[in-house]
């Protein structure tokens, strides 16, 4: 990547500590940030369905930005050689972020056996060193568009729990659902097919007692609005009244005088 120095160029060093220790299946780093975007670094320690170390360049805060945001930019994640402080692996990409693709990098990294092996350089008393170049390219942020609300990532959370419950349930994926009889034709399978297909749903019932849970909460956070809505025009049906009020009582305190004259 060029070493322009410039506001849209930025670096991070991140180090993990016992590394080879950490149990969580990813871990990211704290927020730094480049040309007013902030970003972070994901590692899946043990791989992210490969037996390489994985690692991208992520947008922590996408949830909040205004809906339509995109960025693009020209970065690089290396692995610091701690012997000779320097990159020891080292690669490049470029792409656009969004809301749906906030996350970018490299699912096959180094070989874990590799990364494993060298441990005096790498994994120096169990630490690793991360190091990102980031080099903003563009930034699109649209304009007259309310800001997100908290809700939005719930929202859009569960309409993709939604569509994945109802794509399961249109494949069979359901407690007790049949399955192809090629499969039972091998008896010898059975026992195994029996786990896959419990653990199956098994998931599939967790989803769906998920997805309930996601709409029980929608309805009440929209019962909570609508009564803070309510709240909030209740002063002013309050002022208008004792205007109304006081403008009759003003009415009726001229009446009376007149009256006294009559």
């Amino acid at each position: 990547m060029d070493a322009q120095n410039d506001v849209n160029r930025g670096e991070f060093t991140w180090k993990i500590s016992y590394f080879t220790e950490q149990d969580a299946k990813m871990l990211y780093s704290e927020a730094f940030t480049v040309s007013s975007c902030k970003w972070r670094i994901l590692v899946y320690p043990k791989g992210n369905g490969s037996d390489h170390l994985s690692l991208f360049l992520g947008v922590p805060d996408s949830a909040t930005l205004p809906c339509g945001w995109t960025r693009a930019a020209k970065f690089s994640l290396g692995v610091i050689d701690q012997v000779n402080d320097v990159p020891s692996i080292r690669r490049e990409g470029q792409n656009g972020f969004t809301a749906r693709e906030k996350n970018w990098g490299f699912t096959s990294f180094i070989p874990l056996t590799e990364l494993h092996n060298c441990t005096g350089r790498c994994l120096a008393n169990d630490t690793l060193v991360i190091k990102a170049e980031v080099c903003i390219l563009t930034v699109t942020s649209p304009v007259n568009i309310q800001p997100a609300r908290p809700t939005d990532k719930f929202d859009s959370y569960s309409t993709g729990l939604h569509e994945f419950v109802n794509g399961a349930e249109t494949h069979g994926v359901r407690v007790g659902a049949s399955q192809s009889s090629d499969f039972l034709a091998f008896e010898q399978d059975n026992a195994k097919f029996e786990l896959h297909k419990l653990q199956k749903d098994q998931r599939f019932s967790a989803m769906k007692k998920s997805q309930d849970t996601h709409i029980l909460y929608k309805q009440l956070m929209d019962d909570l609005i609508k009564e803070e809505k309510e709240l909030k025009r209740k002063p002013w049906e309050v002022k208008s009244r004792k205007d109304k009020l006081l403008s009759d009582w003003e009415i009726l305190l001229v009446e009376s005088e007149e009256a006294k004259l009559v």
